[in-house]
């Protein structure tokens, strides 16, 4: 059973910058960590992580005050 959680602020800034990142079609998302590390600052594990969430939480609309676990 998944649960739901607030996102955090870091979380919804990187899904933010993955929806925009997506739209704009630089690059295939399964290959976006290294953007995240880059934009973010993040570490290359943090990346992949948010990446992760961002992929079983994705909106198009970019509504991201609650994530799927």
């Amino acid at each position: 059973k998944m649960s739901e959680r607030t996102t955090t602020s870091e979380e919804r800034s990187a899904f933010i910058f993955l929806n925009t990142l997506r739209e704009s079609g630089i690059t295939n998302m399964f290959g976006a960590t290294p953007y995240l590390i880059e934009e973010l600052g993040l570490s290359k594990n943090v990346a992949r992580e948010m990446l992760k969430l961002w992929m079983a939480n994705f909106n198009e609309e970019g509504n991201y005050n609650t994530i799927k676990m």
